[in-house]
């Protein structure tokens, strides 16, 4: 099981489904590090993409450029020289900090959730000094009783040997999370967004309360360059978690908004696109 390695591993964790022939498309984790919220996803996304799905070693120091660093060290070992990537809440930084330093391994960016900057006044800071504070038997009971209570709305998590949402237990875990929550309060992107040189979407719930995400599609409708075709959409009814609560409809549009870049790229329709294969 590759989350049985998140101790030990010392870069990005992940697993693949779909044809390695297609054009991969990565996704990257929210601050609770894995692909717990994935299942009903997988096979929207997979059908038409080789979808590699990361996760978060238990790592308690890295920062923001290291995880940069660690995704762009994924592509390099699984032989892709450019990919879509499908970023949910804190891994929108982790997308952003890959963007900029390696724009031509990007095909496009595909934001769920996510942020240029922080998404409340201190929020992150003040979550990961509450989470170094809890107990870890309690976090865990607290997911455990999390999980089972969105089992009974219909929500589904993946369940892995040691329960769902592995990369935030034991710990290690709790103390990954936590740098995860401070590199939140330390980053702020927007002064970078007028030099990002692909495609990017936001897709984000209308009833979302940790991440202002009507904000963040003005900064970024604003500050994003005419060339990146940004695009838009607002799920009603959806809460920041829209990926686990509204699974068909977030992965569809996604899906349709892959396909249409693919198609441009192919077709030489965006500056700087490249009309080779993503995985040669």
């Amino acid at each position: 099981m590759p989350l049985g390695r998140l101790d030990e591993a010392s870069g990005l964790i992940y697993q693949a489904s779909g044809d390695p022939s297609d054009p991969t498309v990565i996704y990257l984790p929210g601050v609770h590090g894995d692909w717990t919220a994935q299942g009903q996803v997988r096979p929207i996304l997979n059908c038409d993409f080789h979808f590699v799905e990361t996760a978060y070693p238990r790592v308690e120091f890295w920062s923001i450029e290291d995880f940069g660093h660690a995704l762009n060290g994924l592509l390099q070992q699984l032989g892709i020289e450019s990919a879509h990537v499908v970023a949910e809440s804190f891994g929108s930084l982790v997308g952003w900090q890959f963007g900029i330093t390696h724009p031509e391994r990007f095909r496009s960016l595909t934001l769920v959730g996510g942020f240029s900057r922080a998404p409340r006044f201190r929020m992150a800071s003040a979550a990961a000094s509450a989470l170094n504070s809890i107990p870890t038997w309690l976090l865990e009971t607290g997911i455990d009783t999390y999980v089972a209570g969105k089992a009974i709305l219909g929500q589904t998590r993946d369940a892995f040997e040691t329960g769902a949402y592995p990369a935030s237990r034991t710990e290690r875990g709790k103390r990954a999370v936590s740098n995860r929550m401070k590199i939140i309060q330390r980053s702020d992107f927007r002064e970078h967004l007028e030099t990002i040189e692909f495609p990017v979407r936001y897709i984000g719930g209308a009833r979302d309360i940790v991440v202002p995400v009507r904000r963040e599609i003005a900064t970024l409708d604003a500050s994003l360059p005419e060339h990146c075709q940004f695009e838009s959409e607002l799920i009603p009814g959806a809460p920041h978690t829209l990926i686990a609560t509204h699974p068909e409809q977030t992965a569809g549009r996604i899906a349709r908004w892959l396909r249409a870049t693919e198609d441009a790229i192919t077709q030489g329709q965006l500056p700087g696109s490249r009309s080779d294969a993503s995985n040669s």
